[in-house]
């Protein structure tokens, strides 16, 4: 499985989607017992634009997103 990746650490090399997640503040859930979405964090696909470096995440929220987060998304089943 592969791992979460800071955004302030490293962009994507590509343009392309991926899975990114926004922490608000410190609090995380660490444990099975909360389910997403929950009002301190996000998990979603974003689409990553390279040449602007700029996440488009469609929020229905109205609010801009920036992920804290982000890791390739997984392979498609072949079966």
């Amino acid at each position: 499985m592969t791992e979460w990746i800071k955004c302030q650490d490293k962009t994507p090399e590509n343009s392309g989607r991926y899975l990114v997640f926004k922490q608000k503040g410190e609090h995380r859930h660490q444990t099975a017992a909360y389910k997403y979405p929950h009002p301190c964090c996000k998990v979603n696909v974003a689409y990553y634009e390279k040449h602007f470096n700029k996440w488009e995440w469609n929020s229905f929220e109205n609010e801009i997103i920036e992920p804290t987060h982000w890791m390739p998304l997984p392979e498609i089943p072949n079966d």
